[in-house]
């Protein structure tokens, strides 16, 4: 394969500053490959459980860097080696010896690839598992083969991870088991430890057991490592245990195997999972997982509380000698799910966290004991099903879509200045005539071939709707954070390509794959057409809208405020409206004191809403008087000065 064009970007993340360059260059060859492993790692949606990892990255001899991908779609094995700067090289392709594809993992100077096939029949005599040794230049050395191994679908429902110590390889995977007494084909975790040196399982566990052997079923995601000469391992169990649970093996690994005939494993619920045994929607995920010189980190995004609507990033931590490891939460999102994160280690005595939300991956350091180091980053762009690895002193990883692969890279010492380069492979053919009756001549600017095709003179295009349904037309309205994956379909079988363009990328976001991304609330106009006939188009007005629920919390009281939460039906979208207090509403007062010349009545009033009584002072009504007269005395009566007297009370002033 040879790289057609490519892009780098170095975007500097900072409040006031983004800067972006582009530098474009050709090279002969235009070979590419269709797929994606972009989301791969997630299984927060529509999945439960995880699937194997298809992509890594690999430092090679000479300071370059391998990228192995599995592409499903053609049932290869991809070998793509590029310098420090991402240059292509060259690339290699390996077949995969057994049909379904578990995992790759190299150590030693040698690559290990975990291949599998289904056995239906429950026969014993039938490869369920292989593991290919190769070397460095991809020189097949040997092979283990397992047989039969209670297994009907190797790798169900669940992944593969490795580890090594010393000579051995050891392996966390996990299958589906033949009939058991109950009626069903229960999944469960697999283990294997294998001498690398006569390629030999040493040791091994696929049997029906319990925890203390380090068996959980089911097992929906597998991480292993080797701590201090001993397994330590995480599954994402959904029954036994139903938890995110962290297996610590006792007995040291030796000769002989790991041990798990003695029973003797300890299990810690790094993170217990709410509802029924063997529910397999445990709403949670686990992504990460290190060996620090402290303890024992896990992450993954998870609800905080069985109500809530959004899942959040967590670190559980576990100290070396505890008993219970420690809960943290990194992120408090409300309006829209987290991804399933990476954890990885930056080689500095520090790991980096990542996920992403929508189209922004999110970044941060946390220490050894798994507390949160320094602020959260951001970048644009994409996760994928790829580990960041540690390269030429930065952490770096990839993203692939069909003939599009693009490296992200992050140095330690500056996080906030990623660095991403896009690589094109394939044709690049434009128009070398115009176009008639649905055909055109086409040259590939980058190798000049020429090519008459069929372009289409119509597409039908689908909406996805509901589940695996689509229909013709656009819902009547899509809610914030909604990714819209459309269908088109043309006349055309060699020139197909199209173009997406939102009138209003602020409301509607066009991805690079072509999907949709509602942004906000508002209306935007999407057009799809051909890339080679402007006439072959499709416009659709699209209207992003929350579908709202109004909820009362709490009625407005006289004096306290009243608060509906509103929440929309099609997303985790919430807030809270206040209604303003009401206020008192009095009747008339009634007098329940008579006032008197000197001394205040009272009256009061109820509110007719609540019942509350205010008393008032009703004013004295003072004297209301009328003059006296002077009156002489006599012989024998006293006289009477003249002053005045109340009419009401009697009282005389002089």
């Amino acid at each position: 394969m040879k790289k057609r064009t490519i892009c780098w970007f170095l975007l500097v993340m900072t409040v006031m500053l983004s800067l972006s360059f582009c530098v474009f260059s050709a090279y002969d060859g235009c070979e590419s490959h269709t797929g994606s492993n972009i989301g791969a790692h997630n299984y927060i949606n529509a999945d439960r459980w995880s699937k194997p990892v298809t992509s890594y990255l690999v430092p090679a001899s000479g300071g370059n860097l391998m990228r192995f991908q599995y592409v499903a779609g053609e049932k290869l094995l991809l070998a793509e080696y590029y310098d420090k700067d991402f240059s292509f090289l060259e690339s290699k392709v390996i077949a995969p010896e057994l049909p379904i594809f578990g995992g790759f993992y190299a150590f030693n100077n040698n690559y290990y690839i975990l291949t599998g096939q289904a056995n239906p029949g429950e026969d014993d005599s039938v490869e369920v598992f292989r593991v290919t040794k190769y070397d460095r230049n991809w020189n097949r050395l040997s092979a283990v083969s397992m047989k039969g191994w209670n297994t009907t679908k190797p790798f169900d429902a669940g992944n593969a991870r490795f580890a090594h110590s010393g000579k051995y390889l050891f392996i966390r995977t996990c299958h589906e088991m033949y009939l058991s007494s109950d009626g069903y084909h229960h999944q469960a975790n697999v283990t294997m430890q294998i001498d690398t040196s006569t390629m030999t399982v040493t040791d091994f566990l696929y049997k029906v057991s319990n925890n203390n052997y380090g068996y959980v079923s089911h097992s929906f995601n597998q991480f292993i490592g080797v701590d201090d000469g001993k397994i330590v391992a995480v599954d994402h169990g959904d029954a036994f245990p139903r938890s995110i649970a962290l297996t610590k093996y006792a007995t040291d690994i030796s000769s002989s195997g790991f041990g798990s005939s003695a029973g003797n494993c300890k299990v810690y619920d790094m993170l217990k999972i709410s509802g029924s045994i063997g529910d397999n929607d445990t709403y949670c995920t686990v992504g990460g997982f290190a060996i620090s010189d402290k303890g024992y980190l896990v992450a993954g995004s998870a609800r905080k509380t069985t109500d809530s609507r959004v899942r959040n990033i967590y670190i559980s931590y576990l100290a070396k000698g505890a008993a219970t490891p420690a809960l943290q939460w990194v992120t408090d999102d409300t309006d829209a799910d987290v991804s399933n994160p990476h954890l990885v280690a930056l080689g500095t005595g520090k790991w980096l966290l990542l996920w992403q939300k929508g189209t922004t991956v999110y970044y941060t350091q946390v220490t050894a004991s798994g507390e949160q180091s320094g602020q959260i980053y951001h970048l644009e762009g994409d996760l994928s099903d790829c580990a960041p690895v540690v390269f030429a002193g930065n952490l770096v990883w990839y993203t692939w879509k069909d003939g599009s692969i693009t490296f992200y890279s992050l140095s330690p010492d500056s996080l906030a200045f990623p660095q991403i380069r896009e690589l094109h492979f394939g044709h690049d053919f434009v128009s070398n005539g115009s176009a008639s009756q649905g055909k055109i001549n086409l040259r590939c600017r980058v190798c000049s071939q020429v090519k008459t095709g069929t372009i289409p003179t119509d597409f039908e295009i689908y909406w996805p709707f509901s589940g695996n349904r689509y229909s013709s037309q656009p819902k009547a309205s899509y809610h914030p954070d909604s990714r819209i994956d459309i269908l088109v379909r043309y006349t055309a079988k060699d020139f197909n390509e199209y173009e997406v363009e939102s009138s209003d990328s602020g409301v509607v976001r066009v991805n690079k794959d072509g999907s949709l991304l509602t942004v906000k609330e508002g209306r935007a106009r999407v057009t799809v057409r051909s890339r080679y006939s402007s006439a072959v188009c499709e416009e659709y007005n699209i209207l992003v809208s929350h579908d709202l629920k109004k909820t009362v919390q709490s009625k407005p009281t006289c004096t306290v405020q009243g608060k509906t939460l509103v929440t929309c039906t099609a997303c985790s979208y919430s807030t809270t409206e206040i209604t303003a207090p009401l206020g008192h509403s009095y009747g008339e007062s009634v007098q329940t004191k008579k006032p008197t010349c000197t001394a205040p009545g009272t009256k009061k009033k109820t509110c007719s809403v609540c019942g509350e009584t205010v008393v008032e002072d009703i004013p004295a009504t003072g004297h209301t008087e009328v003059a006296v007269k002077a009156v002489a005395p006599t012989c024998t009566k006293s006289g009477k000065t003249a002053g005045k007297k109340c009419s009401v009370c009697g009282a005389v002033t002089v």
